[in-house]
């Protein structure tokens, strides 16, 4: 376990975690954005408009 601790505690390790895993989450967030289907999100949108009148 010790050596795990060290290892992490590596200048290198520690730049990758610190600044790798933020940008993977953020370019993955992003590319789920970018590639959604327009027409599914305006079917969405115009459910919940029709959704929002009905109320």
């Amino acid at each position: 376990m010790g050596n795990a601790i060290r290892a992490i505690r590596e200048p290198m390790v520690l730049n990758t975690l610190m600044y790798g895993a933020p940008a993977i989450l953020v370019i993955g967030m992003l590319a789920s954005i970018w590639t959604k289907d327009p027409k599914e999100s305006l079917a969405g949108q115009a459910a919940g408009e029709s959704d929002e009148a009905a109320a």
